[in-house]
């Protein structure tokens, strides 16, 4: 088995000494995609809610492009939000960025 780091270009850099995600090479192949934040390059955080969730998704699309995957490959995905009344429009943004 090999491990081979991913960061997207368009993604901002990792924080804390980690890597965006990890491409796993074996037998298969699988992809473990890091905790994504609404976060720009430069740092800026989008405002409203909807605007993070489609940058965070944005961030999560480049690290499987990165790979040469798509949404298509995703198999489970967990988002933690501060508050319940974030689910539907976060659960809309997803189904947006997915389309």
């Amino acid at each position: 088995m090999r491990l081979e780091p991913l960061d997207a270009q368009s993604a901002p850099v990792a924080v804390g000494g980690y890597c965006q995600a990890m491409r796993v090479r074996g037998a298969a192949e699988l992809v473990c995609v890091s905790g994504q934040v609404p976060e720009v390059q430069d740092g800026a955080v989008p405002d409203d809610f909807a605007a993070q969730c489609r940058l965070v998704w944005a961030h999560v699309i480049a690290q499987l492009a990165c790979a040469g995957m798509s949404v298509a490959h995703l198999v489970k995905v967990t988002t933690f939000l501060s508050d319940r009344m974030y689910a539907d429009e976060n659960g809309a943004t997803a189904t947006v960025s997915f389309a």
